[in-house]
């Protein structure tokens, strides 16, 4: 992993209960890094190259992530190939969509860091 990254990787259907796993985490990250008792994280991504469906639920659970990770000085991107962001609802693919994405960890690593992000 690179420094200044957390990654949290969802693998098969994320649904109500990954979803609501995954808020926890997003959370328990996101309150060490207010804290200060985590200085290191820069940015936190949501790794979706393993989600073969995903419920609106689950999604929500995604787009919440982002907005709550917003308030903090981390930055946000999720990872997963276009498939998964095609098969979509349009709404919720427009939500989803307006956070960065990268097909891969080290294509967003790169893209972050180019950005100037201090992950």
């Amino acid at each position: 992993m690179a420094p200044g990254i957390h990654a949290i990787t969802v693998e098969g259907t994320l649904d109500a209960y990954t979803g609501l796993r995954l808020r926890r985490l997003v959370a328990t990250r996101l309150k060490l890094i207010s804290s200060g008792r985590d200085l290191t994280t820069g940015c936190l991504v949501i790794d979706l190259r393993l989600v073969d469906r995903a419920t609106s639920l689950g999604l929500e659970a995604v787009i919440q992530a982002g907005r709550d990770t917003s308030r903090t000085s981390a930055s946000f991107a999720l990872i997963g190939d276009r498939t998964l962001f095609e098969v979509l609802p349009p709404e919720d693919s427009a939500t989803v969509t307006a956070f960065p994405r990268y097909p891969s960890l080290p294509e967003a690593v790169q893209a972050l860091a180019a950005s100037g992000q201090h992950c």
